[in-house]
């Protein structure tokens, strides 16, 4: 049901969006996506893990920054699939993954059955 309401702007925007806006890729970090796409696009175009900050006005070297980003431009192009593609790919499987620890960890603490069903499960842990 949590991974269902994430998504809802997504499926809000495909299903009713309209079709001449441009959307900048998240809804959720919208001031910072800007600079994660330039590093998604610069890890993309070049074979160095280093990236400029494209968004300062002071020169400076590339550096390690962004190497989530960074990796997923390099596989969008070792796959040849769309950035943004590939991003929400990423950030579909980064909230399952989320889900599961978020659940692993809640089990640790709630070892009453009926406790763990607030938690969301009907499992009862192995007894030893």
């Amino acid at each position: 049901m949590l991974l269902g309401l994430t998504a809802a702007p997504y499926l809000v925007w495909l299903l009713w969006g309209r079709p001449d806006l441009e959307r900048l890729g998240s809804f959720w970090f919208y001031r910072d996506f800007s600079q994660y796409l330039a590093a998604m696009q610069e890890g993309a175009r070049s074979s160095s893990w280093l990236v400029h900050d494209h968004f300062t006005a002071e020169p400076h070297q590339p550096i390690l920054m962004y190497p989530l980003y960074v990796g997923l431009g390099k596989l969008a192009t070792a796959l040849r699939l769309e950035l943004l593609a590939v991003y929400y790919l990423a950030e579909v499987l980064g909230r399952v993954a989320l889900l599961g620890a978020l659940y692993q960890f809640g089990a640790l603490f709630l070892r009453v059955g009926g406790w763990r069903l607030v938690g969301g499960s009907t499992l009862q842990p192995p007894t030893s």
